[in-house]
């Protein structure tokens, strides 16, 4: 199943736009979902926003990305991106569409195999990581509460009749000289009801595809549910990654409040402030990172996002006045079932199929 549903993810690096359907294919019901995401940065570094389109019937399915950055320096360095996964059930066939070169790869319905490079030319992968160099200053958890304000707030969004939660979740961490790390992420989040005919109609068409597939999307539940994936990988990545095990497992226990929560999330806007002073003598005695910078470039996006984090969680407790250090929103903009093109489920007739899939 994990090849089914990220696979369409790697469609997000194909750049120009994937949709190009004629006219002339007939009409059917298709379960649509429409999904917004705005990405704001670590202090506006790597702001972006995307948008994800599912359309699904019982035996097909397409899921489209449309990306952009929308920071100063990147969305002039960075054009905008999309590319789109077809699943065909019934032709057992998986279509990876690449606008840039209107071409297409054609796979078994849940992927393409591995290639079969010769085994000698494969790199040999270390044995084991290197054993990590054990912190001098240990911090211990002083406070970690999360509590949840089901308000009596009402507003429409898309369409959708939603009720206000407020979610507020405070971590601190302190040294054996008792200065303090804090970390509050505050979620601000709009649920509709899951009875809703219009959620009902398409996960009907979902799970009828997923049967025929003979696999399951993963469902949101706990932190999950209410902190969208892509917000969660940076904070769990750089925060809860530097706690023990009983710490993490102590912090995550308190997302047992979120049970509280009822309805579907249709919006949610996450912030996440990072301040204090703990371990600051060991912090300064570290060697500077490289580059010059202290930014890490040897993982991509993520790796800038997070050791851009881990310099935030140094920061002086006044900054947590300051405006947040990162912050994410998602929100559904469609979820209905209506007329779509047969067209969605077929290769454009102008792509070619691409020399290394034939």
């Amino acid at each position: 199943m994990r090849h089914l549903f990220s696979a369409a993810l790697a469609g997000l690096l194909l750049p120009g736009c994937s949709k190009e359907v004629l006219p002339d294919y007939p009409l059917h019901g298709t379960a649509v979902t429409r999904t917004y995401f705005h990405n704001l940065g670590f202090k506006g570094l790597f702001a972006s926003e995307s948008t994800r389109t599912v359309s699904t019937r019982a035996d097909m399915r397409r899921e489209e990305d449309e990306f952009k950055f929308t920071g100063m320096m990147m969305k002039h360095l960075a054009g905008g991106r999309g590319g789109a996964v077809i699943w065909r059930v019934d032709k057992n066939k998986q279509w990876r569409l690449d606008p840039k070169t209107k071409t297409y790869a054609e796979c078994p319905l849940l992927g393409c195999p591995p290639s079969r490079e010769p085994q000698e030319a494969r790199p040999e992968p270390p044995s084991q990581e290197p054993p990590r160099k054990k912190p001098s200053c240990a911090l211990t958890l002083a406070r970690n509460k999360l509590s949840v304000d089901a308000t009596a707030e009402s507003r429409e969004i898309n369409g959708f009749k939603a009720r206000r939660y407020k979610v507020s979740w405070e971590v601190v961490l302190q040294d054996k000289d008792k200065k303090k790390n804090t970390s509050l992420v505050t979620i601000d989040i709009w649920t509709t009801p899951e009875n809703d005919p219009r959620i009902e109609a398409v996960r009907t068409v979902d799970r009828n595809f997923e049967q025929h597939v003979k696999a399951r999307a993963p469902e949101r539940s706990g932190v999950g549910k209410v902190v969208p994936a892509e917000a969660m990988n940076i904070i769990a990545m750089q925060f809860l990654a530097g706690l023990s095990a009983d710490q993490r497992a102590a912090v995550t226990a308190a997302s047992k409040e979120l049970g509280k929560i009822r309805g579907l999330p249709v919006s949610t806007r996450l912030e996440w402030n990072l301040g204090g002073d703990a371990c600051q003598s060991e912090a300064q005695a570290a060697p500077k990172e490289a580059p010059p910078s202290g930014i890490d470039v040897s993982h991509g996006v993520g790796g800038l996002l997070g050791s851009a984090a881990k310099r935030g969680a140094q920061s002086k407790a006044d900054e947590m006045a300051a405006k947040p250090v990162f912050a994410f929103i998602e929100e559904i903009q469609k979820m209905d079932v209506e007329p779509a093109s047969d067209g969605l489920f077929v290769p454009p007739p102008s792509y070619k199929l691409s020399s290394a899939a034939r």
